[in-house]
């Protein structure tokens, strides 16, 4: 799916930690025993994440998840753990939703949204104690998913309650192959600070831009 490239990498930083754990003699407290790999292609599609979690579930019997990127993604795989009463470690994804109400199955290691852009627009305040005046506008840019629309959302929210202005606001899709729009407004309106919400392929392209 969209995520593709993200997934290959995450695949390989798995492989290696796993490798790493099992090369150690295993998993000491279960007597050496090795860690097993299986994968289930989510297609970053919510529909074919439960799929794909059911199947590895109640066919392959594995012991428990770990994912998924995009968080809407996550969230169809965690109903489906929850419901099975499978563990699910979620790695990378941060929307709000995934750690409200009861899901004793799933544990997460990833900072949230909200405390994501409550560290932004704790900065921004701290850099203005020191240096009175130098953040007073700001850009957010994001791509068009739940988590761009999520921290787009409270980003605009927090800035208005310390009181920055938010000079550009530019939305683009997942993948996107041509920033320069985004870019000239950015030199056009030279905003104090840039808050992105974009995956890796986009956060290239818009640096290999401004060059």
């Amino acid at each position: 799916g969209s995520a593709a490239a993200v997934a290959e990498d995450a695949q390989k930083g798995m492989e290696f930690a796993i490798s790493e754990i099992n090369d150690r003699g295993g998993i000491a407290s279960m007597g050496g025993k090795k860690i097993e790999l299986y994968y289930g292609d989510t297609q970053s599609n919510e529909e074919a994440a439960a799929t794909e979690a059911e199947r590895l579930i109640t066919e392959v019997g594995v012991s428990a998840l770990m994912g998924c990127y995009q968080s809407a993604v996550t969230a169809s795989v965690q109903t489906v753990c929850e419901k099975y009463k499978e563990p699910l470690a979620i790695t990378c994804s941060t929307g709000d939703i995934l750690t409200e109400g009861q899901k004793p199955y799933s544990v997460t290691i990833h900072e949230q949204n909200q405390d994501t852009t409550k560290t932004h627009a704790q900065f921004i305040q701290d850099m203005n104690e020191k240096e009175p005046g130098c953040i007073k506008t700001a850009a957010i840019l994001y791509q068009n998913d739940d988590w761009g629309q999520s921290l787009s959302d409270q980003w605009k929210e927090r800035l208005a309650d310390i009181g920055i202005e938010i000079v550009v606001d530019e939305v683009f899709a997942q993948d996107v192959t041509d920033l320069t729009t985004v870019v000239t407004k950015l030199v056009e309106k030279q905003p104090d600070v840039v808050l992105n919400a974009c995956y890796f392929q986009s956060m290239v392209l818009l640096t290999q831009t401004f060059i």
